[in-house]
Parts: structure tokens; sequence; C-alpha cells
């Protein structure tokens, strides 16, 4: 048990591993939803109700969709005509609940592979939301552990337990992070990514130069597979590859086997990247891109605007401003764990920026073999993102989107400690016990901060007294416009409601029918707010979807309330957070 514990530097940071977890599990039926957060259950549970012919012709000959040109509805529409398509769906249908979330959206697979397991429709609202929160608080969990055992393991973390446990904190109670590990979103599984990235290249890296043939396996398809996780990582695993190449090259090995590797490993990238592009990437890229470029103000200030560069000197100088600019914010917001522009916040923005400077000095200027092969990795991990910056693929945001570069901030603050603590008596051997409560009065800080941040998003269900215990009988819950949810003597049961997508027509349970008619309807979401509007559903939804329709145009009902649920965004990131504003209205129906 001590040689396991010693692995991840002993009884305290796993401690603080279990205590972050442990802390974010009791509110993961209970944190605030989003539109977002509950398409991933809304597609999953819609993908499990049997395959509606209409339905899928409507979709995939919809001139309107950016996505009518994909290959993926090139094929299926070729296997269509000649009348093979819906036989071949109803065999491999089981597939469906699998492929739907990243169908539906931008996010890549991997995670939806496990959350669409829990997913159910027999099961209520709030144990769905639980759930299918559990893969993202399991990566979230992962992903200090593997912290742990690379700072461990490579960078001598034992004797660096000040350091070690700073970087830790900063994973662990990051505002940003703890709000992605409790939602459904594939963001938490990023920062595991990295790490899981990180380690692979630092194991297998010395294998390659010994030209072990597994790692070829490796390298290839490792490129490939995290891209599963999230798409991002897909230029940190090339990061990875440009590294082992430095180094290949730096041992002089012969050209010859050197091409044979990389061919190799390229092959296998290749054959796994193309069925990734083909069946998932290639539907999305007009979409990212519309939404990148776009015309919303807030991510136009993040967006490299290389049409306003004129010549090489202000290129370099606007490029340089632009790129630290940025940095330092999202430095800011991916590290935040006190309320934002409170002292303390600004107290330690300052502390863990000296830090995190220190230990980039500290990577740069170090012999050490271990340390000269992440200084290589995390300096081609910079230039392939600035390259992506500065060509516009990528915006640079203070938002979830750089989520994934919180594993960087966090070993850098590791560095900067070590670094720190060679010059400066700050954290001495000498002065162990006042290095212990100082780590002692921060790991307080985190969790009272973290409570306070919790306790403040609340699910607006929740927040409004709607819970399994004191619901109404025979109510329904339409929650973000995408859920709809039956209260009645026995269950919930849920029934799915979309009016963003014409493409995508509702289905009703067969458990809410005319027969069945709900009191009481709370709405809980973004767009559905006096009584018509969740009346007008798009026509290929009223089509396929009459019952439901009938149902809430031939009995009338009253708003009894409306209301909000302020989550104060400003303690975070006023710009970039998803979370708002949830608007809440109650309609009772009126007895004719």
């Amino acid at each position: 048990m001590s040689n396991f514990l010693r692995k991840f530097g002993g009884w305290l940071p796993i401690l603080i591993v279990f205590a972050a977890t442990l802390q974010k599990s009791v509110y993961l039926s209970n944190f605030i939803s989003t539109g977002n957060d509950q398409l991933v259950a809304s597609s999953i549970l819609y993908a499990k109700k049997p395959f509606n012919e209409s339905r899928i012709r409507i979709a995939i000959n919809d001139k309107s969709k950016e996505t009518y040109n994909s290959r993926i509805k090139k094929l299926a529409r070729k296997i269509d005509s000649a009348g093979y398509l819906m036989p071949l769906l109803k065999k491999i249908q089981f597939i469906y609940p699998f492929y739907a979330v990243p169908n539906e959206t931008t996010y890549a697979p991997f995670q939806f592979f496990i959350t669409a397991i829990f997913i159910r429709d027999s099961n209520s609202l709030y144990t769905n939301l639980f759930l299918g929160r559990l893969p993202s608080l399991f990566f979230y969990f992962s992903a200090l552990l593997l912290y742990l055992y690379i700072t461990v393991k490579y960078f001598d973390g034992n004797n660096h337990k000040i350091s070690l446990l700073l970087g830790l904190l900063i994973l662990s109670y990051s505002f940003e992070n703890t709000l992605f590990s409790l939602q459904m979103h594939s963001y938490a599984i990023g920062v595991f990514g990295i790490f899981g990235i990180t380690a692979l290249y630092l194991l297998y890296l010395n294998n390659y130069l010994r030209n072990i043939k597994s790692s070829y396996i490796i390298m290839g398809v490792f490129c490939a597979l995290f891209m599963l996780m999230q798409y991002q990582l897909i230029l940190f695993s090339f990061a990875a590859v440009f590294s082992i190449l430095y180094f290949s090259i730096k041992e002089k090995t012969p050209l010859r086997v050197l091409v044979k590797r990389f061919v190799f490993s390229g092959i296998l990238f290749l054959l796994a990247f193309i069925l990734i592009f083909v069946f998932f990437l290639s539907k999305h890229t007009a979409h990212v891109a519309d939404h990148l470029i776009g015309n919303n103000p807030l991510l136009l200030q993040y967006w490299f605007p290389a049409y306003k560069i004129h010549g090489f000197i202000d290129g370099m100088t606007y490029t340089v401003t632009f790129c630290f600019k940025n940095l330092f914010e999202v430095f800011r917001f991916m590290i935040i764990f006190l309320p934002l522009n409170s002292f303390g916040e600004k107290l330690f923005l300052i502390f863990f920026l000296i830090l995190f400077i220190a230990g980039i000095i500290k990577i740069f200027f170090s012999k050490d073999v271990y340390i000269c092969q992440i200084k290589v990795f995390l300096f081609s991990c910079s230039i392939i993102w600035i390259v992506f910056v500065v060509s516009g693929r990528i915006a640079f945001t203070p938002d979830r989107h750089s989520l994934i570069l919180l594993p960087f901030f966090a070993i850098g603050i590791f560095f900067g400690g070590i670094k720190i603590s060679e010059h400066f008596t700050i954290f001495p051997n000498q002065q162990k016990t006042i290095s212990y409560f100082f780590i002692l009065f921060v790991f307080i800080l985190c969790v009272k901060s973290s409570n306070d941040f919790l306790n403040k998003r609340t699910e607006p269900i929740l927040a409004f007294g709607v819970d399994e215990a004191n619901v109404p009988e025979n109510s329904l819950i339409i929650s973000f416009d995408r859920l709809l949810w039956m209260f009645s003597s026995t269950k919930q049961v849920p029934v799915y409601y979309e009016t963003s997508d014409k493409s995508r027509q509702g289905w009703v349970n067969k458990s809410l029918n005319k027969t069945i008619i709900p009191d009481k309807i709370y709405i809980i979401g973004s767009n559905v707010w006096d009584p018509e509007s969740f009346l007008n559903l798009p026509e290929e939804i009223l089509y396929e979807n009459n019952k439901l329709s009938q149902l809430f145009k031939n009995n009338g009902y009253k708003r009894e309330i409306h209301t909000f649920n302020d989550v104060p965004d400003e303690e975070i990131n006023p710009n970039c957070l998803i979370i708002r504003q949830t608007k809440i209205a109650v309609y009772n129906r009126v007895l004719n």
C-alpha cells in the first residue's frame, strides 16, 4: 500500500483528490444544467427510439442543412435510392445511441460511448442528470491521478511535495474545471487527454528510440484515438510526434530506419483518422468555422484578425501582443478558484503567475533528461497552437475551449514551486511545518470557495422546489426546450421535444397521450416563455407528433409564475461562460 501511495505522492495528495471528487459528486444531479448539457441526454434518448423512415429521409434530403453534402449523407441517399437504407438501419439500430451525440454536436464521441449506457428513458430526470455526468467526473478524477503519477514518476514530485500540491489544488478547484466535471459535455476529458498524451509520450519515447516495434503502433494509433476524446487533442498528439522526431534525429537514428518508423506509424494513423473524419469530423467543419467567425463580438476579440496586419514588423508586433494578452486572460480564467476581482483572486493570480513564469524558466534551462523531453514537447505544443491561432483555425478564448491548456498551467506551477524553492527560502525543508500550514490554508480556501460556487449554481428545477418528492402528480417539466418529463403517481416519463431543428422530429412516449393531460407545466430554459411558443412546432414535428401538439392546443394553460434563477457568472468569467440567467415559467391548466 505504501508503494502504491508513493507513486502518487503519498497519502496527502491522494486525500485531496478524493476530497475534491467527493465534494463534486454531491452536486452531480443538483448542479445547474444547460441546453447543451441536456442535448447530450436528449440525443441519446432520441436515438434509442425506433427509427422513423420519414424522419430519416427528411434528415438526409434537407438541402438547407450544412451537412447535406457530407460524405455520410451522400452515401445514405445512394443506398436509399437502391432500397437498402431502411433494412440496413434496422439491423444496426443498436449502434445509433452511441453515435447520436457526436452526430448532433461537435463533441468527439469517446465519452458518449459510455454515457449512452447510463442514459435510459426509464430513469427519472434527476437520475439521468446524475448518471449522464458520471463519465465527466470519472475523467476529472483520473486526470488528477495522472497529474500526480507524471510529476512523481518523472519529475521527483515526492521530494517537492509543496510544489506538487500547489499544482494539484489548481487542477482540483479551478472553477472552469469544476464546472465541466459536473456537466455531460466532453471538456473534462480533454484535461485527462492532455495528461494521457504526456504520459504516453514520456513512457514510449525511450522505447521508440530503442527501436521497439510496439512503440510504432502506439505512436500511430494514439494520435487518432486521443482525438476521439476531444478533437483538439490531435494538435497535441502531433506535438508529441514532432518531439519524438526531434529526439530521433538528435540520437542520429539512420534515415532509413527513421523513414520506416514514420511511414509505418503514419499508415496506422491514417487508417484510424480516416474513419474518424468520415463518420464524425467531415459533417462539422463548416459549422465550426461559421461558429468561430460568426458575428459574436465577444468571440471576435479573441480571433486573430490577419486582415488588419500590414508588413512584417507590424505583423510580428501584433502577433506577440495578441498571444501574450490572450494567454494572460486564458491563464487567469483557467486557474481562478476565488470570486473574480476579489482581493484574494488578484493576490493568488499574481502568486501563481510568478510560479508559472518561474516554472517556464526552470524547464527552459534544465539539463534533466525528462525535463528536456517535456521542454521539447511543450515547445512543440506552443508552436502548433500559435500556428492554428494565427491562421484563424481556432480562437484563443478564455472559456471552455481553452480548458485543455489547464494541465500545462498546472505543470508550469509545479516546476515554478521547485524553481522558487531553489533560490529562496519560502518552502525550505527546514520549515516544513510552515509550508504545510500554507498548503492547508490554500486547501481550506479552495474547498470553501468551491462550495460557495457550487451552492450558487443549483439546478433551477430544484431551486424552484420541483423535485421528485414534492412535484405535484400529473405535472410536466419542459427542460431547456429539449426534454419533457411527465410526473405521474408511478414514475417520470421522458418525452422527446425539439423546436430548433426541423430535420429532427420528436417522438411521444406512449404513456403521454390524450388520456394523460398535465395539470401543471414547468418550463425551464431558453426560449419557451409564453403559452403559444411551445405549441408552434415545425410542420414536420407537428406531422409526426400530432398527439403532443393536440394535447397542448386542445387544453388551455394559464401562466402562474414567471421568474429568474440568477447565476452570478461574473465570479468566474463575465464574457465566455455559457451559464447565465435561467428563466422559469409555471402554467396551470385552465379547466373548461
